[in-house]
């Protein structure tokens, strides 16, 4: 809104002339900081109107270079970074390494500056649920005038403990009996009345002396550091997060699909971000040798929220959805909408074993008569099965298909049931390119192609850094595409290729087989997406493990977890909450057709995961077979408002089932959205105020409840500060959706 993008200021740095401004980015050459050498090498700027984007190149005396891309989104707030390398030199170049993409003293954000971040995925429960963590332990304490009571705070991350009645020498005792002394010291602030003592980096102690009134801040140099696991983007730890303060807030995310390292630290200058390889990347580069690092995206939003810390994070993530929505997620090239907001029911190889094609038909028209809109056959349809069979991509690829279940060796009999008229589904087949199992067909007949297997009988990995090998599995896929009909390719990815990477540098060259691989991906899909318009990537990676600005950029996640437990509601919609500030389209595993199961599930796509015996209960009952066609309308209904709107938690997220859930989507630009409330199985809190944001508090709105897929009682008249201060009461295991828009 206006509203908005007059708080939203963005970062840029137009133009960078050597010496005169800090660099956005870090990195070493033969053990020299840039922040030493860059100043003396020629540097050139070289503006792209056309994508309102400028480039600073700079070249040594070697013939090194260095390039820097800034691209400004200025409509949402965004500045979008690109850094690159190209020895144009006769010799291989110095040792590049401590390559921070991304390093930056933040503006001030102001005081208790926190780091709001986010659990990847890991087959967990706890997906994508909440981190925060402080920065520095800064507190402002207020003393009593009236009495002498004393406390201690103390600050370990986001944890605050009060300690009564502790004097200044109890103070370091209490430290030394809790094991966590290395490095205290102790001061007495007299101006200000506190005595305390403090750990470097991760503890504050404070005592509060009698007739203290005013405030003081203790700060402690620290730091916040995370990364992913194993080499995939986003295993264990989201690329994406905000420094938010009590002025505003700085939100990043990353578009590197392989390993990276944030380090957010408490400086004597203020807040300084890092993001860049780590100790991964550290290697020369050849004659004309080129090797591209991460993108950043980054917006400063400046804006003192009713809500705090807290709710300057979220005007960052909403900045960030924004930028997500209007300028990256992939798009049908005839309708413009957003790809993958979708519903699918899916069957596996345990759905029963083997998934024959009379099976999977009968499964098609279960999908076709339901109102279900995609049709997805997963793993377990070629030779060898799953997993042993990775790898079996043959060309011609009939030659691939598993024949015994499969007659005719092809998958276009199901392809023609999904598009047949009318009610047609679309049609997403299961494929993983990269993994290659021993002695499969890839392993056997181009070991050259693969990394990691000097073992025979180990996993290896597809080398999408090689042309030969990233030529071949681009024209396999293509043909699949083409003679399959395929409307989604769903590529897996169940293999950690951290270790596999390193393994295969060679010495003075750590980092670059991953710089290739990673490289290497973009352009095989790239040139998959360009040969075959409308087509979408669904990015499953183990559920989940690799979605980052790039590939959120290309493709999305159809199968956001593999933590598979029915019964566990509170972890589909911690999971909901966690993963749409970041990823405005993903799906999650939905395990029944009732209100509270479906809607648990996520909110723009779902994943049909009651396989067989929930499809025949289905089958057999009229009224299920109804139900299921209004979630699925409910869906449709509401995706438009889930992708164009801001997203708000009502609720903390968590996994406690003895809490509510809650969450809001509103779009200020037609003054209108949604919210969900889920009163979890073991929470004994009745109702709930309806804690709606983005309202106006003048302007009557029209006011729609469902307890169920149908409404309940007409339609309501409010004005917002009614709608938001009002009550919302359900039962056990129950939920609700609330719709509202401006009132005409």
């Amino acid at each position: 809104s206006d509203n908005m993008a007059a708080k939203v200021f963005i970062v840029v740095v137009a133009a960078i002339s050597c010496g005169a401004q800090a660099l956005p980015f870090s990195l070493t050459l033969d053990g020299e900081s840039s922040t030493s050498f860059l100043p003396s090498w020629n540097s050139s700027t070289t503006p792209d109107p056309r994508n309102n984007a400028m480039t600073t190149t700079f070249t040594g005396s070697s013939g090194m270079t260095i390039s820097f891309t800034e691209t400004t989104f200025s409509d949402v707030g965004v500045t979008e970074s690109l850094l690159s390398f190209r020895n144009t030199g006769s010799k291989s170049s110095g040792m590049l390494c401590n390559v921070n993409a991304h390093d930056i003293m933040l503006p001030d954000l102001g005081d208790n500056i926190t780091i709001f971040h986010f659990v990847g995925s890991h087959a967990n429960r706890d997906d994508y649920s909440p981190l925060q963590q402080q920065l520095s332990d800064s507190k402002r304490i207020h003393g009593n005038t009236t009495n002498s009571l004393q406390e201690s705070y103390r600050l370990w991350g986001n944890v605050l403990k009060i300690i009564p009645n502790l004097t200044p020498t109890t103070c370091i005792a209490a430290c030394n009996a809790a094991n966590d002394c290395v490095g205290v010291t102790f001061s007495e602030i007299v101006a200000s009345g506190i005595n305390s003592c403090y750990l470097i980096r991760t503890i504050h102690y404070g005592v509060v002396q009698s007739g203290y009134a005013s405030w003081t801040k203790q700060s402690v140099p620290g730091n916040v550091i995370f990364s992913p696991s194993g080499g995939r983007s986003s295993d264990s730890m989201l690329p994406f997060f905000s420094v938010s303060g009590t002025l505003g807030s700085y939100t990043m995310s990353i578009g590197w699909s392989g390993n990276w390292v944030v380090n957010a630290s408490s400086t004597t200058n203020g807040t300084r971000v890092t993001i860049g390889h780590g100790d991964s990347l550290c290697t020369l580069l050849n004659p004309g040798e080129e090797l591209r690092s991460m993108r950043i995206a980054y917006v400063k939003t400046l804006q003192k929220s009713t809500d705090g810390i807290k709710g300057n994070a979220f005007a960052g993530f909403n900045a960030h959805r924004r930028y997500m929505v209007r300028h990256k997620l992939p798009r049908d090239p005839v309708t413009n909408t957003i790809n993958g907001s979708i519903i699918a029911s899916w069957s596996w190889i345990g759905w029963p074993s083997p998934p024959t094609q009379s099976q999977q038909l009968w499964h098609v028209e279960m999908v076709r008569n339901t109102s279900v809109e995609y049709y997805w056959l997963d793993a377990g349809w070629f030779n060898g099965g799953f997993p042993g069979g990775v790898g079996n991509w043959q060309i011609p690829i009939d030659r691939t298909v598993l024949r015994s279940c499969y007659p005719n060796g092809t998958l276009a009999p199901l392809a023609d049931a999904c598009h047949k008229s009318p009610s047609s589904v679309g049609f997403i087949v299961w494929f993983e390119p990269e993994r290659v199992a021993p002695h499969t067909y890839i392993a056997s007949t181009f070991p050259e192609y693969v990394l990691g297997q000097s073992n025979p009988s180990a996993e290896g990995l597809l080398n999408l850094g090689d042309d030969e090998a990233r030529t071949y599995m681009h024209d396999y896929l293509s043909a699949a595409v083409e003679a399959y009909s395929l409307d989604v390719l769903r590529l897996d990815f169940n293999i950690a290729p951290g270790p596999i990477w390193s393994a295969a540098d060679e010495v003075n060259r750590s980092g670059i087989v991953e710089a290739r691989y990673v490289d290497g991906l973009y352009k095989l899909w790239d040139t998959i997406l360009e040969g075959h318009p409308g087509l979408m990537i669904d990015d499953c990676s183990s559920g989940g493990r690799r979605i980052d600005l790039e590939t959120l950029s290309r493709s999305f996640p159809l199968w956001r977890s593999d933590y598979g437990a029915p019964g566990d509601m509170e972890s589909l919609q911690s999971m909901t909450m966690g993963l749409s500030l970041f990823a405005p389209v993903s799906s999650g595993a939905v395990w029944g057709w009732d209100p509270y199961r479906w809607r648990s599930a996520g909110v723009v796509g779902k994943t049909i995961s009651w396989g067989l015996q929930g499809w025949q209960a289905i089958a057999s009952n009229t009224t299920a077979q109804a139900e299921l066609k209004l979630a699925v309308k409910e869906t449709e209904r509401l995706r438009i408002l889930a992708l164009e709107g801001d997203m708000y938690w009502i609720t903390n997220s968590t996994l406690d089932s003895g809490n509510w859930a809650a969450y809001q989507f509103h779009d200020p630009t037609i003054n209108a959205g949604f919210a969900l409330y889920f009163r979890r199985c073991n929470a004994t809190q009745t109702s709930l105020s309806a804690g709606l944001q983005g309202l106006s508090q003048t302007t009557n709105y029209a006011v729609e409840y469902y307890y169920t897929y149908a409404q309940e009682g007409a339609t309501k008249v409010m004005n917002g500060a009614e709608l938001q201060n009002s009550n919302i009461a359900l039962g056990q295991t129950q939920s609700l959706l609330l719709q509202y828009s401006a009132h005409q």
